[in-house]
């Protein structure tokens, strides 16, 4: 850089832009990187196979989109409206034949070992 001859101030620099911020490369370390755990349970429903949604949906028609145990969660938060409830309030299912009264803190678990047929720590469907 050169100085500016009235003031002897530094020009700015004016080279080519490094689009990459390497101000704070690491300096956090791995704090945000997936841990194996992490990981696991991110693809731990990726081999599940397909079942058709048994829940009944306002009107008692059967909802029947193809759903896994990965996409379960947000299928029952989209679709049937399995958000925004406390934790500790009990959801009765709706799955056909089932009428169970299950906690929502529970309520994915119950649908992928009872009607997903995936066993709870069995690692896959």
């Amino acid at each position: 850089m050169a100085s500016s001859p009235q003031s002897g101030a530094p020009n700015h620099y004016d080279g080519p832009v490094n689009r990459r911020n390497y101000a704070l490369l690491g300096a956090v370390g791995d704090t945000y990187s997936q841990t194996d755990q992490n990981r696991k349970h991110s693809t731990e429903y990726t081999g599940c196979p397909f079942t058709l949604c048994g829940h009944s949906n306002p009107g008692t028609t059967l909802c029947n989109v193809a759903i896994n145990c990965g996409s379960a969660p947000e299928h029952l938060r989209v679709a049937h409206g399995i958000r925004d409830i406390n934790r500790s309030l009990n959801v009765t299912c709706t799955w056909t034949g089932c009428g169970q009264l299950v906690l929502r803190n529970n309520f994915i678990r119950h649908t992928r070992e009872v009607h997903l047929q995936h066993p709870r720590n069995n690692g896959g469907c």
